[in-house]
């Protein structure tokens, strides 16, 4: 029993110690970007290496804090940075306690808190990549709008209102968003080229492209923009097209990747001596050390055979 409390405390103190280092810029930020734009630039500039390096550490704080923030934004959880690193905390110490009440296993009980650690982070790429896949197949529907605006005598910024207002998520936020920013002064590339770095679609980008040229060097928009939505029309239907021919394979993929690790799960919950042998001897951790490399090879094996 000693055991398991001295690991308890250990994981939640690793976790908690992070989230603070996460969230120690979010009450400090808005003072010392105050201080840094209260004093003049080459008083700042010749203050002492000290000084220097405290801002430096600032800044790491605030990309941390805003690359979890931008994360969970871009993914459309509707949830709080505090919220989700508490929650990220609860889960892994659930998870903790009760692999080591199941199996009475500390190292297995480390590997199953790491795995429970490493899920949010994962949920959230997940859930993000599903949003981004979203905007491609609304991408088309939302050109074909700003063309027909443009036909009907709307000017391009109002077009983009029109998306804004009448495209569901993720591409009416999107849109709003390079709207917003649209009114506060930002240039319409900036804005565009906003939109293209949140989602990182090459057809977004394409159609960012297209727009900037022809308000340089002129021509009929609303034509353009048809020709990039038959384009991206096509990219769909090819991109669908692989999808089904591929997906046999990427599920094969999965269920044979997942099936060792969830039968040596089941095997340590129902008879966990039977697989001490892994964390006790020299071959068994070698072993077990090479599954885990094999595991990894064929995973990415079989995401470069399926991904065309």
């Amino acid at each position: 029993m000693d055991t398991i409390v001295i690991f308890i405390i250990v994981v939640c103190a690793l976790l908690l110690g992070y989230c603070a280092y996460l969230l120690r810029s979010s009450s400090t930020i808005l003072e010392r970007l105050e201080e840094i734009e209260n004093s003049d630039n080459d008083s700042y500039a010749q203050r002492p290496a000290d000084k220097k390096e405290e801002r430096r550490r600032i800044k790491i704080n605030i990309q941390a804090s805003d690359r979890i923030k931008e994360e969970i934004r871009n993914s459309g959880i509707q949830v709080r940075v505090e919220e989700f690193l508490l929650f990220w905390i609860t889960l892994s110490f659930a998870i903790g306690i009760l692999s080591m009440l199941l199996t009475r296993n500390l190292p297995m009980s480390a590997i199953a808190t790491l795995a429970a650690s490493a899920l949010p982070p994962l949920g959230l790429r997940i859930a993000r990549a599903q949003r981004l896949a979203k905007f491609g197949l609304q991408l088309y529907d939302a050109v074909m709008l700003l063309s027909n605006g443009l036909r009907a005598g709307f000017s391009f910024e109002q077009a983009l209102t029109s998306v804004a207002t009448d495209m569901p998520d993720p591409i009416g936020g999107e849109f709003a968003r390079a709207v917003a920013e649209l009114r506060l002064g930002t240039p319409l590339e900036d804005a565009l080229e906003g939109i293209c770095d949140r989602t990182n679609n090459g057809d977004m980008r394409l159609m960012t492209s297209a727009v900037m040229v022809q308000r340089r060097v002129g021509g009929n928009l609303s034509q353009i923009l048809d020709n990039i939505a038959s384009t991206i029309r096509e990219r769909v239907r090819l991109r669908n097209k692989i999808n089904s021919l591929t997906a046999q394979g990427r599920m094969s993929g999965m269920i044979i990747g997942v099936l060792p690790v969830a039968m040596y799960f089941i095997i340590s919950a129902m008879n966990p001596s039977y697989m001490q042998t892994f964390f006790t001897s020299t071959l068994g951790i070698a072993l077990l050390l090479g599954c885990v490399v094999l595991e990894l090879v064929a995973f990415v094996l079989i995401r470069k055979i399926t991904t065309i």
